[in-house]
Formats: C-alpha cells, sequence, structure tokens
C-alpha cells in the first residue's frame, strides 16, 4: 500500500509537470503569434482600415493588438499563480530528507557518536548488498513496520509514528498518578521529552567500518535511493517545515558530550530533497519547466514593447475605451518584475544568478521605455518611474551590476539619469521651479506691454480706413482687438477640448432608439434608482470571470476604495436579458444590509458596458 501511494503521488507530480509544460508552451505560441502579427511595417495601417470598414475577415490581432496582449496576460497571470502554487505546495510537501557527505577518515567516528547518542543499526540483506545501511533511533526499536514506512512512503503531515507514540506517552502518564491525582513528576518529564517527529539515516561508506551497538534485524521492501559512495541522507516522516528540526536533532547527536563541539564534519550536499529517487526526478522537471516559464515572461515584456511600439495610442482609445500601448506595456513590465523577483527566492543559486541576470536586462529596457516612449508630464508616468527605479536597485545590488557589459551599462546609466531628472520635475525644490515659472511669466508680460505699445503707436500715427457706407460702426482700438482675440482663442481650446473628453467618454453620438429592444432595455436599466454619478477612478485588476472582470476603485468624492465589477455587453442581441438580470440583482443588493454582507453603492451604465460599485 505504501508502495502503491508512493506511485500515485509520483504520478501526480508528473502531470503536474505536463500542465506546467503546456503552459510555457501556450505562452510561448501565444506571444509568438502576437508578434508575428505586429511585425511588419503595414500593421497599424491595416488596423486601421479594419476599423473603417468593419471587415469580419480581418486578423483579430491586427484589428486590436492591445486587448490581445491585455488576454494573453491576464489568461497566463491567473494559470500560472495557481499552477505554480500548486507546484510550491507539492514541493514543501515532498523535500523531506536532506544529503550530507563525510570522508572515510571520519566513517568510524560518526558512527561510534552514533552509538553513544542511542542510535541501533537496521540490518537488511538488500540494502547491504547494494552498500546501503540504515540507522535509526531508539524510539523505533522493534518497529520494523515504521521504519518500512518511513522508507517507502511520502511523508505525512505531523508523522503517523509520532502521532501514535504521543498518544502512547500520554496513556501512559494517565495511568501513573500518584495518591493525590496528579501525574509523577518523572513521568511528565518523560512525556516532555517525547520526540514529536522521527527519522532514518542512510549512510553508504567506502572504507571498513564496525558497528558496537544495538542491532535489529528486520525484512524490508528494497528500494533504490541512488545513494552516493560517502553519503548520509536524512529522512523525516514529516514535511519541510519539520525537516529544520531533524537537522538540528542530527547534529546534537554528532556533538562531543564532553566539550560541546562537533565530533566530525558533515558537509551538507543537498538542503532539501524527496528522498524517493522517482518523485525527486519529477519534482526537478517541475523545477525546470518552472524556470522555462519565468525566463519566457520575463523576456516576454521586451517583445511586447517592440511589437506595440508602432500602435499609434491616439486610435488605439479611439478604436476602444481600454488601455493604451503604454498602459499594457508598463502592465506587462511590472508582471514580469514581480513574477521575476518572486521565483528568485524560490530556485536554487544557478537558476537565481541566471534570472538576476535577465531581470537586470529587463531593468534596463524598462527604464529606456520610460525615457523613450512616455509623456513625461503625465502623472502616471511618475508612478511608473518610481516603480522602474525600485525594480533597478534591487537587482544592482551587490555585485550583480559588475555581469553587465559596457554597453549596458552605459544604457542603464543613461536611462537611470533621465528617470531621476524626471522625478526631479514633478517636484519643486526649494521654490526653484516656482522662481523659473515666474521668470517666463515676467518675460511674456514683458513682450505683451511692448506688443500693446507698439500697437498703440499705431494706432496713434497709422489712419484707419473708413467703414462701408451706410453702416455706423465705431473705430475699435487695437489693444482691445487683441483682447478679443485672445479671448476667443481660449473660447476655442477649451471648446476643443471639451469635445475631446466628449468623444472618450462616448457621450456624443449615443442616439438611443426606444422601438429597438437593446435601447429600450438600456433606457431600462438608466433609468433605474441605482444608477448614480460617482467620481471615481479605476485602479489595478484584481479578478475576472465569465460574466466579467473586477478592479479596485477610488472615490474621488470620499477618497475610500472599493470594488468595481465591470460588465461587458458582448452580444447585443441578449443585452435586454442581461440588463434586467443587473436590475434585480442592484435591487436585491440594494436592499441588503448586514456586517457580513458587502455593501452595494450603486451602478454606472454605458452602452457597452455596466460598472456595479461595491
Amino acid at each position: 500500500m505504501s508502495c502503491g501511494r508512493a506511485l500515485g503521488d509520483a504520478d501526480g507530480s508528473a502531470l503536474t509537470n505536463k500542465l506546467m509544460s503546456r503552459v510555457v508552451k501556450y505562452f510561448d505560441h501565444q506571444l509568438l503569434q502576437s508578434v508575428q502579427g505586429q511585425s511588419d511595417r503595414g500593421a497599424v495601417s491595416r488596423v486601421r482600415s479594419a476599423a473603417n470598414d468593419a471587415s469580419p475577415a480581418e486578423d483579430p490581432r491586427q484589428q486590436d493588438p492591445v486587448e490581445r496582449y491585455g488576454k494573453i496576460l491576464d489568461a497566463v497571470r491567473m494559470r500560472y499563480r495557481k499552477l505554480q502554487r500548486f507546484a510550491r505546495r507539492l514541493t514543501n510537501k515532498y523535500d523531506n530528507s536532506a544529503e550530507y557527505s563525510f570522508d572515510d577518515e571520519s566513517v568510524q567516528t560518526i558512527i561510534d557518536q552514533l552509538v553513544e547518542t542511542d542510535h541501533f543499526l537496521v540490518w537488511n540483506e538488500k540494502y547491504a548488498a547494494e552498500g546501503t545501511y540504515i540507522v535509526a533511533p531508539i524510539t523505533l526499536w522493534n518497529d520494523p513496520s515504521a521504519v518500512q514506512r518511513l522508507l517507502s512512503r511520502v511523508p505525512t503531515r505531523t508523522g503517523q509514528y509520532a502521532r501514535r507514540k504521543a498518544a502512547e506517552a500520554e496513556a501512559a502518564v494517565q495511568e501513573e498518578v500518584n495518591e493525590n491525582g496528579e501525574p509523577q513528576s518523572n513521568s511528565q518529564e518523560d512525556a516532555d521529552d517525547q520526540p514529536l517527529i522521527e527519522y532514518l539515516l542512510l549512510f553508504s561508506p567506502t572504507s571498513r567500518w564496525q558497528w558496537n551497538g544495538s542491532v535489529m534485524a528486520a525484512e524490508l521492501d528494497f528500494t533504490d535511493f541512488a545513494l552516493e559512495d560517502n553519503r548520509l541522507r536524512l529522512v523525516a516522516d514529516t514535511y519541510k517545515s519539520s525537516l529544520s528540526q531533524c537537522k538540528r536533532l542530527l547534529a546534537a547527536a554528532l556533538l562531543d558530550l564532553e566539550t560541546g563541539e562537533p565530533i566530525a564534519t558533515l558537509e551538507c550536499e543537498v538542503e532539501a530533497q524527496a528522498h524517493l529517487p522517482r518523485i525527486q526526478k519529477v519534482l526537478h522537471k517541475i523545477a525546470q519547466s518552472n524556470y522555462r516559464l519565468t525566463e519566457s515572461i520575463i523576456e516576454s515584456a521586451t517583445h511586447v514593447r517592440r511589437a506595440l511600439a508602432n500602435v499609434d495610442p491616439n486610435f488605439q482609445r479611439q478604436v476602444t475605451s481600454g488601455p493604451t500601448p503604454q498602459d499594457m506595456t508598463e502592465n506587462w513590465y511590472q508582471f514580469a518584475s514581480e513574477h521575476g523577483r518572486r521565483a528568485a527566492n524560490h530556485v536554487d543559486a544557478t537558476a537565481h544568478g541566471r534570472i538576476t541576470r535577465l531581470l537586470m536586462r529587463l531593468a534596463i529596457s524598462w527604464c529606456s521605455f520610460i525615457c523613450d516612449s512616455c509623456n513625461h508630464q503625465d502623472r502616471k508616468t511618475f508612478r511608473w518611474t518610481v516603480t522602474a527605479l525600485r525594480t533597478t536597485f534591487w537587482v544592482t545590488e551587490g555585485g550583480n551590476i559588475l555581469y553587465l557589459d559596457a554597453q549596458e551599462f552605459s544604457l542603464l546609466r543613461k536611462s537611470v539619469a533621465q528617470l531621476i531628472q524626471l522625478l526631479i520635475g514633478h517636484f519643486d525644490i526649494l521654490g526653484a521651479k516656482s522662481a523659473a515659472e515666474a521668470k517666463r511669466e515676467a518675460e511674456k508680460e514683458a513682450v505683451r506691454r511692448a506688443q500693446r505699445q507698439q500697437e498703440n503707436f499705431d494706432d496713434e500715427f497709422i489712419p484707419r480706413s473708413s467703414p462701408p457706407h451706410g453702416i455706423n460702426k465705431f473705430p475699435i482700438d487695437r489693444s482691445i482687438r487683441l483682447v478679443q482675440e485672445q479671448r476667443l482663442q481660449l473660447i476655442e481650446e477649451l471648446e476643443a477640448t471639451r469635445a475631446g473628453f466628449s468623444n472618450d467618454q462616448h457621450l456624443i453620438g449615443q442616439v438611443l432608439d426606444e422601438e429597438v429592444s437593446e435601447d429600450r432595455a438600456l433606457v431600462f436599466l438608466a433609468a433605474s434608482s441605482s444608477n448614480i454619478a460617482l467620481r471615481w477612478q479605476q485602479g489595478a485588476f484584481i479578478g475576472g470571470g465569465a460574466n466579467g472582470n473586477v478592479y479596485i476603485g477610488f472615490n474621488l468624492d470620499s477618497g475610500g476604495i472599493m470594488a468595481v465589477k465591470e460588465i461587458r455587453v458582448q452580444d447585443l442581441s441578449n443585452s435586454p436579458a442581461l440588463y434586467k438580470q443587473i436590475k434585480d440583482e442592484s435591487d436585491v443588493m440594494s436592499m441588503l444590509s448586514h456586517h457580513n454582507i458587502v455593501e452595494y453603492f450603486g451602478i454606472e451604465v454605458h452602452r457597452d458596458r455596466v460598472f456595479i460599485f461595491q
């Protein structure tokens, strides 16, 4: 049964490895298709032509590349986080052993010390023929089934043998009571000294040695542990969280009782691994697939930047009201950096060095993207700069910056200097910015004063032409006309700005026909009492599903934080039923008031989407 369970767990780990490999292939395939779809120079023109002609035969990647990359990012982020969390749990569950190396001179010393600390030898001819010997603590004496369970099964959460021993110790304490009904002190101390976990020691010495302690012969099923020569493997019966306690017990067993110094030096070769070779092999494959996906995600940000470099952000916002190409590229950079930093904490030293070098190149590309492709006067660029610089300082700390070549270091130094200048430009340090603005305003005022003096001089010496016959029109001073022209120009600029806002918010051109069922349902939902006018700003993405996406929302009126659910209307033919469902849900939510129920604020209705505030 134990072997069958071990094989089943190995098959489960293999399935996890296959799922991880499929995520890697899906990500690379989707990213390569998107890059190829945007590589030629005519991509933007084809997008413009597709938007004007509304031809269904065009490739959707060319119609909306930003939306396509957003879907790829959401899909990979959701799948990979769940799969990585599950793979990490498997690794933490099966990493129940550590491996040490020793030299030939210290073999007999280690064996004698184990005998002195109440360890016994488990003799089995099958293991002895392969040069592998088993040593166990005295708590496993005369219990070969427990030894077999530790050798052939996967680790349990608390150790079945330890639970059984703890129960026996507790029953013994209950039996040994004094006249007052209190447990005796020596029995209580023995119960406190009872170890919570059990372990085995597998060692394969190449030199001659002699065991002078207790020996227990046991019939055990043979398992090939692939143990190298002069190695000692510590096998625990618990999760990785208690493997460290087993290491401390082994280190205490190898201390000299008189001096407190180690009697021999054991070099730790493997900090944590699965003691069954088949499971360890699958876990190693999962780690390799995880590293390949991490490498692909880190390198994907640069590919997305090149693919979206030729997409017009103004045209993109006219086609869809979603994020701009700069916003999508920034989302990829942030996801790649966060994932790379998180993955670097769960890999070995070799993979950690490679991921760090990839993150340094990502930081260089990120800084150059903000310097070359973003509006330095925009506030969100300021926020992106802070995040990019924080990542850059983290990956280049210590000696990591020495791995950059001369060209990469020069580009990094130039980009960081520009970003620091960008940050300084958003602050008024010691009034320097205000003084510069005041100086420029004074210069403009001097120019305007000179112009007015020149115009007054022209009005005084240059004769005016008489008005047409029959029209009584008083002459207007040129300075007055200048003021009027300036005011008219400001009015035109304000009107152009208002028209731009109206186009972005779809306030113009949205004509509803009550004869159409879709528009009639939209009017019905918009007239609901839950439809509110709220000043808010969309934040980070929280999650998504079949019905819509959920974002963090900031209430600009109250300054509070809320959850905003966005429901897009994909099929207009089914919109009446969807609007009725939203109306019923909002009516029910508005009537509920309980501390265990999310508070409902209202809805915001648009033609192609509905926002629900909670």
